[in-house]
């Protein structure tokens, strides 16, 4: 790309070419000539210039929200002269990240690292490395991406809190889905027998029918469940009030993962994840740090409707003030869950209305506010 310098020198040889040619000045043409002689070592020098071949490594891939990440970049030189010191930049979501590389003699490597901003939630896509090059007149400016693309995931802040009372389903025979964790007394089907398996639980007549050991798969139907529901309404929030709800729907979600309570997670706008006794609950975590506010779904439709497997199940409900008052009241008593807890995001904890009925209702504006709370109420 030509600088503004290099289109003033290329009018002004051109110029001076043709006046001294007109004019049968001699001197003219021999200055003007010299200008243009600029702009073509310019353009040689940049088409000899350095050749990179870039890698890029995000370490880790999944972060809480203020937790360090790293990119390492690993670049070797592929021409054939030294590389000149350059300043390149790294594409990290729409902001532009400044690395520095140094000179490398031909064939050689070399890497460098650089920290990841990682001060709100979301996706990020990390790179392409855009390095630019300039002739020694600076008069063009030659720039190149290198690198495949690299994925930084921010997960939004979690607090330290205990797991919803936990719902169990009243019939010991109740539902014996797949997901359910096995171990229990409810029979859902017959599978192989696996090395291990205890022997009282072989089926010794469908053994016999099917010529290979079966053996009973039996669920555990009265696991502890908690469903999380999020208002994703950008009408139910205010200011930055839809990241403390985000941010509380994950303290949510992490407090039934590390008690090993199986999960559901959803938002009005139609996002779903289930997360199994035992599991990381990485996937809820992604989706919480992609939301975005938007103008889908009714809050009080949602809560109820039969969505949710309502069998020994808590419901936690997290939405803004705008549902204080007759807004909590509409949905505890729309929700058809045995236990029913409602955040309400935005809302004074001293309100009356937060203590409406006989439902766990908890009005909150900060995270210690919101901790507070739910601890005292939870624990009640």
């Amino acid at each position: 790309m030509l600088t503004p310098a290099a289109w003033w020198t290329l009018a002004t040889g051109l110029g001076l070419v043709v006046a001294g040619w007109a004019l049968s000045y001699v001197e003219l043409s021999v200055v003007g000539a010299a200008l243009l002689l600029c702009l073509a070592v310019a353009a040689l020098w940049l088409l000899s210039r350095a050749r990179l071949e870039v890698s890029r490594v995000v370490e880790p891939d999944r972060v809480t929200t203020g937790e360090d990440a790293v990119a390492w970049l690993t670049y070797r030189n592929l021409a054939r002269r030294r590389s000149a010191p350059l300043i390149a930049r790294e594409q990290f979501g729409t902001r532009l990240v400044e690395v520095a590389l140094l000179p490398l003699n031909s064939g050689q490597t070399a890497t460098t690292s650089y920290a990841l901003p990682t001060t709100r939630r979301g996706r990020f896509t990390v790179g392409p490395l855009t390095v630019g090059a300039t002739d020694v007149f600076g008069l063009i400016q030659a720039t190149a991406t290198r690198g495949e693309l690299a994925t930084l995931i921010v997960h939004p802040r979690v607090h330290q809190i205990e797991p919803l009372p936990s719902g169990r389903s009243r019939d010991l025979e109740g539902s014996s889905t797949g997901q359910a964790p096995s171990g229990g007394i409810a029979f859902h089907s017959l599978r192989e027998y696996v090395r291990g398996d205890d022997l009282r639980l072989v089926h010794w007549r469908a053994s016999a029918k099917a010529g290979t050991l079966l053996v009973r798969h039996n669920v555990d139907t009265v696991s502890p469940r908690t469903a999380v529901l999020l208002d994703t309404r950008a009408d139910a929030y205010e200011d930055d009030e839809f990241e403390l709800a985000v941010s509380l729907a994950a303290s949510v979600v992490a407090a039934s993962v590390r008690h090993h309570v199986a999960v559901q997670f959803h938002t009005t706008c139609g996002r779903s994840v289930s997360v199994a006794p035992g599991a990381s609950g990485q996937d809820a975590l992604d989706v919480l740090a992609e939301l975005e506010l938007s103008h889908q779904g009714d809050l009080v439709d949602v809560v109820s409707s039969r969505r949710f497997d309502r069998h020994g199940v808590s419901l936690a409900v997290i939405t803004g003030r705008a549902h204080a008052g007759e807004g909590a009241e509409a949905l505890l008593s729309g929700g058809r869950h045995r236990l029913m807890n409602l955040v309400l995001v935005g809302a004074d904890p001293e309100d009356p209305h937060t203590t409406w009925g006989d439902g766990l209702v908890i009005g909150c504006r900060t995270p210690d506010e919101f901790v507070a709370g739910w601890e005292a109420r939870v624990r009640r």
